[in-house]
């Protein structure tokens, strides 16, 4: 199984912290740093986003996809009613509602939201607003140095997504508020539901902390307002506390709320790792991994980028390996076609067609690693019976091997390849682009050699061209979209079945009547393909 690792980054403005995730599930914590831009002279985000690209580059820390959580100083955090239920008609009218909810201008904002209950009145949104120029500054910056962020989220929506991983908060379980005190930032998230939604209507706080404040006087108060606005149908029955600066008494705090409360253990919560050695803040790292989290898990995020300046490297990235792949098998198709005409210039056709026709073994063998598609005994069984029976209608001759009939082996992997490449391409392109690619490449490629080899056809020769060319677009269009539709493994018996149409054809067009050997072939090529299809029916009932 492939492995990824991701990176999360909490960005504030003068202090950055990088979380490493990966292992099986993605979500191991691998490794974290912190960065600050305090009393430096080129302070800013550039300059974060180049510490940070060096602290990875030091590590030797490799990553697929990269999150950023941004700094509440950066944004701010409303309630707002929308008359829809419905996601899409929420997401179609978010701006407007924002705008008279707020009852200002919002054209440079970028918003992003979470639906925190649903009723036949309309829901209830949770909106964050952010200005459009800091965060455009914060992804040039981050992606000038090849972390190019997915998505741009609010702290605190990280920071709830890092306990209830944390604490694998189920219904049923104590409702929990956590309160962690960062650097400068205050934070105050609940516990959530099995199904990741929050449990209240309070979708949490977050507050500035002044350096001279009270940090203990500060968080007892913004605790006492925060569980008055919680539904008494479903109060606080515990509170979690961790501060950085370690002012804070969870004792003290829990005699003025009347609350059960204790301690956030930050290095348990992040799988044993001491990450008060590695990072400055604690609250920074769980912002940082919970931003991770968000595409190890694969989590719907609340993201600012959406809004404004839509995340295109995941597709650019896509349609470059489309691209690739869909020239690739134009490229391939080419050689093998070219190198089993030269190669019957020198080996008997029923030599070369016997070495061609190792593709579909070749396919068979090579899926599991390629594709990941299962073989199976029947499959590997079918697929040699085909062989068997092709043998049987080429009848090759027992001569000795000559060395022009690696062209014949060559022309037969290069003809695999092409194949796992179609299936690869499957859903992903449509068939006429595959086909498309194919064609221009074909003729492209080909092209070349009319100024050495031209004969100006007969108009008989130019219909059977023609006609030629027709049926060799129809075949392989029906050979991609059946690779849409079923996996290598299973189609690769029914090449050979391309011998029964040669059969016929002969017969017809040439009148070369099968001998015994023929119909033999044919009938185990029958057999094996019937095997095949009614044991793959049997299975799927």
């Amino acid at each position: 199984m492939e492995l990824q690792n991701y990176l999360g980054v909490y960005v504030s403005r003068d202090q950055a912290a990088a979380v490493y995730l990966g292992g099986e599930t993605g979500s191991q914590v691998l490794g974290c740093f912190s960065v600050s831009t305090a009393g430096r002279d080129d302070a800013g985000y550039p300059a974060l986003a180049a510490m940070v690209a060096q602290g990875c580059a030091q590590r030797g820390w490799v990553f697929a996809e990269t999150a950023l959580a941004v700094d509440c100083s950066m944004f701010m955090q409303h309630r707002v009613h929308s008359e829809f239920a419905d996601a899409r008609q929420i997401g179609s009218t978010i701006r407007f509602d924002t705008e008279e909810t707020l009852a200002t201008d919002i054209s440079d904002v970028a918003l992003a939201y979470e639906v925190l209950s649903s009723s036949e009145r309309g829901s209830q949104l949770c909106v964050f607003t952010a200005k459009q120029d800091i965060l455009r500054q914060i992804i040039a910056a981050f992606a000038g140095h090849g972390m190019d962020p997915v998505s741009v989220e609010p702290d605190i929506r990280c920071l709830s997504r890092f306990v209830t991983d944390a604490c694998a908060a189920a219904d049923g379980q104590p409702r929990t508020l956590f309160g962690m005190l960062g650097r400068t930032s205050g934070y105050l998230v609940f516990s959530t539901s099995s199904n990741g939604k929050p449990k209240a209507q309070t979708p949490g706080r977050t507050f500035l902390i002044g350096g001279r404040q009270n940090r203990q006087e500060l968080l007892g108060r913004e605790v006492v307002v925060t569980t008055a606005m919680v539904e008494t149908t479903d109060p606080i029955t515990r509170i979690c506390v961790y501060d950085t600066a370690r002012q804070v008494d969870s004792a003290l705090l829990g005699q003025r709320t009347g609350i059960e409360t204790g301690e956030f253990d930050v290095s348990a919560a992040a799988g044993g790792l001491d990450v008060s050695q590695q990072c400055e803040d604690a609250v920074a790292f769980s912002i940082a991994c919970g931003a991770g989290f968000g595409l190890s898990q694969k989590a719907e995020p609340v993201d600012f980028r959406r809004d404004f300046m839509p995340y295109l490297g995941r597709r650019r990235r896509l349609e470059k390996s489309l691209k690739f792949l869909s020239i690739s098998i134009g490229v391939l198709l080419v050689a093998s076609s070219f190198m089993f005409v030269l190669g019957v210039r020198f080996v008997p056709l029923a030599d070369m067609l016997a070495l061609i026709m190792s593709a579909p073994l070749i396919v068979t063998a090579l899926s599991p690693a390629l594709l990941g598609e299962p073989v199976g005994a029947r499959r590997v069984i079918a697929c040699l019976l085909g062989f068997a029976g092709a043998l049987l209608v080429i009848q090759p001759g027992a001569g000795t091997m000559q060395w022009w009939s690696l062209l014949g082996i060559a022309a037969g992997t290069t003809f695999s390849f092409y194949l796992i490449i179609t299936r690869k391409l499957a859903g992903s392109a449509p068939p006429f682009v595959t086909l498309a690619y194919t064609a221009v490449i074909g003729a492209g490629v080909m092209t070349t050699s009319l100024p050495f080899v031209w004969v100006t056809p007969a108009p008989r020769e130019a219909a059977l061209m023609v006609l030629i060319g027709c049926s060799a677009a129809a075949g392989h269009y029906l050979l991609i979209r059946a690779y849409e539709r079923a996996p290598a493994v299973l189609l690769a018996p029914f090449n050979y079945t391309e011998l029964l149409g040669a059969t016929l054809i002969g017969f017809w067009w040439f009148g070369d009547f099968p001998n015994l050997w023929t119909w033999g072939g044919i009938a185990v090529i029958v057999v094996s393909g019937l095997y095949l299809t009614l044991g793959e029916r049997r299975a799927r009932a």
